[in-house]
């Protein structure tokens, strides 16, 4: 992930410091609500080392999930409504193949639940952050 954030950062170079920017935020929402899940124990995470209790590889998803919002991923960002069926279906979608993947355990259907709730909160604070991004 380290590579591709790399590269990224420097095809977009003319506007590297809002790609990082995303990045950023798009790590710290993830480790949140990853770290939000754990401590409810709704999700239990495969993998060390940790970011408190989220694995880095999720850290380095959510990074690499930051770079793409205003390229490839940009339909799950468009409007609040993208992000809310984003977040409310995909959030689930995601954490479910991760369990496929024997990534990840979810506690059963409160536990999907909380991640459709809480990714609902992380692609609205990421929409808006993109929104706020392409207005500067």
């Amino acid at each position: 992930m380290v590579a591709f954030i790399l590269v990224h950062l420097a095809l977009t170079r003319d506007e590297a410091a809002v790609e990082l920017r995303l990045i950023v935020r798009s790590m710290v929402i993830g480790v949140l609500l990853d770290n939000a899940l754990a401590i409810g124990g709704l999700v239990t995470y495969e993998g060390a080392p940790l970011v408190g209790l989220s694995p880095l590889w999720l850290v380095a998803i959510w990074a690499g999930f930051g770079a793409t919002l205003r390229h490839s991923q940009s339909l799950f960002v468009r409007s609040p409504i993208h992000a809310t069926l984003t977040g409310l279906v995909g959030g689930p979608l995601a954490y479910m193949g991760g369990t496929k993947l024997e990534a990840l355990s979810v506690d059963g259907l409160a536990g999907y639940a909380a991640v459709g709730a809480l990714w609902w909160l992380a692609m609205i604070l990421l929409e808006r952050s993109v929104r706020r991004e392409s207005a500067a």
